[in-house]
Order: C-alpha cells, then sequence, then structure tokens
C-alpha cells in the first residue's frame, strides 16, 4: 500500500498516508508527532499507525483500514489507548499480521467508540461538525433560499411543501397518537401550516372555538376523593369547582393530576357524584391535595355491535350528553389506551333523545362489540409534516445528525414558567400573568421507520425522538426529552442549571419559549443531544429496523391518555391556542449509510 488519500472539498483539508519503514528493535514505537504518525516495530514485521490531527474521524472517512496488534492484547490495547488520549479521538492502524486482525479490530473499535463519547462531551455540535457539507437541508418561508448541500431545497409555498414533505407518516397514515386531542390533515393547509417570510409554522388549532376546563384543587386531607367508586360527598368538592357543577354530566372525562383519566358514572346534585377509572388510572385510594379538571370530553357506552362499515353508534336513549354536537371527533377507549384512529372521524348528525349518532365515515376498527364506550370532543387540528427524502442508517457503521432551527412560542415571555402548580391558586396566578400561555401544547422533532417500498422491512419500527417538549402546570415550558424508543441513559447533563425529571429526562434552565437549535448525532450506536450548541444527552441506542428513516415535525395539543392527563397535558381555554405553534427555519442532515 503505497498511500490513502481523501480528495479536497469546500475547503476541507486533504489527507495522505504513506507507510514507511519505521526501524527500532521489537515491541517499541516511536511518534513523530509533526507528521501525524506513529510507527510499530515488532522484529522485522512493521506496523503503522496514523492519526488524523485536523480533528475528523478517519474510521468515518476512509473506505478502508487495518490495524496493528502489539506483543499482547493488553499490550496493544494501552497502547492504543494511550495514542487517543495523547493525539486526539481517531487513529487509523494498518494491520501487518493477518492472524491478528479480527482481535485488534475489535480493540479499536471499543477504543475509538469510548474516546468519541469522552471526547464529544467537550465539544459543541459546530465545532464537531465543523465544515463538513450536508447531503442535505431544508430552508422555509416566503423569502428562503436554497440552501448550501449536497441536496438543497427551498420551501416557500405549500406547493413547495407538498413536493418535498408528506402530511402523514408514510406507512401508518396515522392521523393521531398517544390519545392526542389534535388530529393532523391528510393535505396540507393554510391554518396548520403558515408560511411566513423565514420559516414554516406548524400551528394547533380550534375551529369550533369551544374548550373550556374547570379546575379546583383539593388541599385538605379530611376531604379526599375515594378512588373505589365509592360516591364522593357534596361537600368533599372543592369550592373553586362548585359554581360549574350545575355543567357537570354523566360520562364527562375527569383528570386527577398525578393520578389518571376518569369519567363521571352519577350524579346527585347536591348529594355526591361518583367517578369510574379509565386506562388503567388507579381504583383504590383517595385522591389529595393535587388539582381537579373537569374537561369537555363526553362519553357514553354504545349498545349495539358495529364493524368497520358502520358508520352509525347506537347508545341508550338520553345517554349522550346535550353537549355532543355535530363536528365533534369520534374515538374508541380500550381498557388502556384510547384508540389511534387511522382517519378523520366525526359527529355529521345526532339524535340525543334517541341514543343515535351518524359519522361521517366508518371508524377504521376491527368490529366491536356493545358496550365499548366511546368518545366525543370539540375538533381540534395541528400542523404536521414528514420528508419524503429518506436516510438509511441500517448499517452498523453508519452516521447522521440532523440540526433544527427552530423558534417555540414566538412572543411568549421567556420569563413564562408554571412549573409544578398543584393547587387552585397557583393555576389561577398563572393563568392571570400568561392568559395564552400554550397550555397543552406538544411540540416534537423525531425521526420513524420509513417504507422503502419492502414492507417486509416494517416488521420491526425504531424510533428516534429528537426533541420533545410538554407545557402543563405539571412540567411547565422546561421538560426538554431526548429519549429514544428502546435507548439508555449513558450521560445527562447536570451542571450549569440542568437538572433530571423524573423519568430521567433532562430539564432545561429555562423557559424553552423563544429561538432555539437543536441537534442530535448518531453514531456508534450512541446518539448524542445537543440544545443550542450543547451536548445534553447521550444515549446507547441502535437502529433496530430494517427499514430507513423518515424526519418528521409536528406540533400536538394534549392528549387525554392516562399518562398525559396525569401530568395535565391539554389546553384549558381558547386562549391557549394563540400561541401554541412551532415554527422551523431550517434543517440540515448529514449522513453516510456505510
Amino acid at each position: 500500500m503505497s498511500g490513502i488519500a481523501r480528495s479536497r472539498k469546500a475547503g476541507r483539508k486533504s489527507l495522505r498516508l504513506d507507510v514507511a519503514t519505521c526501524p527500532g528493535a521489537a515491541r517499541r514505537h516511536h511518534t513523530r508527532s509533526n507528521a501525524g504518525e506513529v510507527c510499530l516495530a515488532r522484529g522485522n514485521t512493521v506496523r503503522a499507525l496514523f492519526l488524523d490531527q485536523s480533528g475528523s474521524f478517519v474510521m468515518e472517512q476512509l473506505f478502508a483500514f487495518a490495524m496493528a496488534i502489539a506483543a499482547s492484547a493488553a499490550r496493544s490495547s494501552a497502547f492504543l489507548a494511550g495514542v487517543v488520549r495523547r493525539h486526539g479521538r481517531t487513529a487509523l492502524v494498518l494491520l501487518a499480521t493477518a492472524g491478528a486482525a479480527q482481535l485488534a479490530l475489535a480493540q479499536a473499535r471499543e477504543i475509538d467508540q469510548r474516546s468519541r463519547y469522552t471526547a464529544a462531551m467537550d465539544q459543541t455540535f459546530t465545532q464537531y461538525i465543523g465544515s463538513r457539507i450536508p447531503h442535505t437541508a431544508y430552508s422555509f418561508g416566503t423569502q428562503a433560499s436554497v440552501p448550501w448541500a449536497e441536496n438543497g431545497y427551498a420551501i416557500r409555498s405549500l406547493a413547495d411543501l407538498r413536493a418535498s414533505f408528506n402530511p402523514l407518516e408514510d406507512f401508518t397514515g396515522a392521523i393521531t397518537i398517544n390519545g392526542e386531542l389534535q388530529v393532523y390533515s391528510a393535505a396540507f393547509n393554510a391554518p396548520d401550516h403558515r408560511l411566513g417570510t423565514d420559516r414554516l409554522g406548524l400551528w394547533a388549532n380550534l375551529p369550533g372555538g369551544a374548550w373550556t376546563v374547570r379546575v379546583g384543587s383539593q388541599p385538605d386531607s379530611r376531604l379526599g376523593w375515594p378512588l373505589n367508586g365509592t360516591p364522593i360527598a357534596w361537600n368533599r368538592i372543592p369550592a373553586a369547582l362548585l359554581p360549574y357543577a350545575a355543567e357537570w354530566r354523566v360520562g364527562q372525562f375527569v383528570a386527577l393530576q398525578n393520578f389518571g383519566i376518569y369519567y363521571v358514572a352519577e350524579i346527585q346534585p347536591g348529594v355526591s357524584v361518583r367517578l369510574a377509572p379509565l386506562q388503567g388510572s388507579p381504583a383504590t385510594g383517595e385522591f389529595l391535595y393535587n388539582l381537579i379538571a373537569f374537561l369537555p370530553v363526553d362519553s357514553a357506552t354504545s349498545i349495539a355491535p358495529i364493524d368497520r362499515s358502520s358508520t352509525v353508534l347506537r347508545f341508550s336513549p338520553g345517554a349522550l350528553s346535550p353537549t355532543i354536537r355535530v363536528g365533534h371527533r369520534v374515538a374508541a377507549t380500550t381498557t388502556d389506551t384510547l384508540v389511534r384512529n387511522a382517519a378523520d372521524v366525526f359527529v355529521t348528525a345526532i339524535d340525543h333523545a334517541a341514543g343515535i349518532v351518524q359519522l361521517n365515515r366508518a371508524l377504521p376498527l376491527d368490529p366491536i362489540a356493545a358496550g365499548r364506550r366511546f368518545v366525543f370532543y370539540p375538533r381540534i387540528t395541528a400542523g404536521q409534516v414528514w420528508s419524503k427524502r429518506q436516510w438509511d442508517i441500517t448499517a452498523p457503521s453508519a452516521f447522521l445528525a440532523v440540526e433544527f432551527d427552530i423558534v417555540l412560542f414566538e412572543g411568549l415571555s421567556p420569563a413564562f414558567e408554571s412549573m409544578g402548580i398543584s393547587n387552585a391558586e397557583g393555576f389561577a396566578r398563572a393563568d392571570a400573568s400568561h392568559p395564552d400561555a400554550p397550555f397543552g401544547a406538544w411540540p416534537a422533532l423525531w425521526a420513524y421507520s420509513a417504507d422503502d417500498g419492502d414492507r417486509t422491512k416494517l416488521r420491526d419500527t425504531s424510533e428516534m425522538d429528537f426533541m420533545e417538549l410538554w407545557v402543563s402546570p405539571n412540567s411547565g415550558m422546561k421538560l426538554f426529552s431526548t429519549a429514544n424508543i428502546g435507548g439508555t441513559p449513558a450521560w445527562n447533563r447536570t451542571t450549569g442549571g440542568y437538572s433530571l425529571s423524573g423519568n430521567g429526562r433532562n430539564l432545561v434552565p429555562a423557559s424553552m419559549a423563544g429561538a432555539h437549535k437543536v441537534a442530535v448525532v448518531y453514531t456508534a450506536q450512541k446518539t448524542y443531544h445537543y440544545l443550542d450548541d450543547v451536548l445534553i444527552r447521550v444515549e446507547a441506542f441502535r437502529w433496530t429496523s430494517e427499514a430507513p428513516i423518515q424526519i418528521g415535525m409536528n406540533m400536538a395539543m394534549g392528549s387525554i391518555q392516562r399518562g398525559f392527563a396525569a401530568n395535565l397535558n391539554f389546553p384549558f381555554r381558547p386562549e391557549h391556542f394563540q400561541r401554541a405553534h412551532l415554527d422551523i427555519k431550517g434543517v440540515r442532515i448529514w449522513h453516510r449509510a456505510r
């Protein structure tokens, strides 16, 4: 081998390796630091180690590599580790002894991965990427210019958006997940996808304008609410809720902070109210000290079976609340969740007295026997985009880096903070100081398995989460989730004001309102998560799916599934939709399949 070179591109340094004979006694090495070359001699066999002093990862850049092994595995590991510590994060070792190749390769990979992980903590994302040209880049806005990349796209209109993105995941077609309240449209639309001069806004909207949650709290231990189905005496109802008792109806959903989601099973005005648990919420003990939220969500139990062709739901006469109206969204419950509907199903006609509901189309569900509880609530819409372009990261040596330039809840004071509210007085103060706070907003940046035409690859799907953020009285606007599905946290930043939530996710030092850069690097079966150029989390993670990835960006608007409802992750008033939007200015992707 006379040499290995990397060509010059866009100002990058050119690398060249020439193997020279390095004379010397057996089992000794010397370093020529000015050339970045280390030669290791053992008898008459010459071994060489080349270090890339420019800071790039040679093992990521070169197609061919091999390595030398010294007198023993322990000696080789110690030598290579020492070289990495002294000279940088990467090494290319040329192999002279074929019999030692497998062991040496495994050792060098382990050392290389460990050194990347350690060194990455001292680098910003900008330093890590350096001058590498993005594989793909998007800029958004009516005045957007084509970004510098191998594949650059300026998204200036909804037509441009349609050319590069899908409104739904390309193989699930799901319009909502996780019991979320909003539905995503199967076509891009101006209310939910708004193009400004320099950004695309993904908005949450309330077309009907009606959404009011009544809030109270239970501060007295003598007035606890039993959760075992026993009626709750009227004198145990918080004073803040009593003025609205006339609005309560059988079937109405009630969220109990830190407990779960329930529905009103019985009302005896002036005497008692009885709750029943949904989706595995606690059915024993007492509810104390936390917020109680009566939601504008109704439910009723069907008296007739339905199948995939049914467009009519039947209930007992008089069982349907008068608050259920034409246009309300419809979903079905199971014991542990709300059924994820793959289509937008809503009420087109209703006969409250007869208990008959007409739907715009059949629910895309397997046959359902009588006795299933159906849910009705005001229609909420929101914006979402999924990349048409796909990136293959199935190989162990694959590399992916993604950077998002975003703005969250523009115009909201960065001083807004609502975390840890657990009583009606605290909620009232937060609501009065920021009446348009985007409670319920759930912006997310993530990646999911894509359909490349071979659906057998989708037998196993993978998910990589770049950013999730909930705005609620529980978590405020600080929670920055970077937990991949199936990932294992390896390191979290807990200095500089960062801390961890109870589920191990990062809490950022201040409100997330405003402009941010979110970035993730996937390499060597780890993900490195950055916020505003600072590494905040490392996870051990492997993309197990055989399918490539697609990248998604969306704005959800709360959920009535148990865990999210317990977090009070939903809007409380129509004003909370005014700033519920995720603005995307640009996205850049660096990729190598192998």
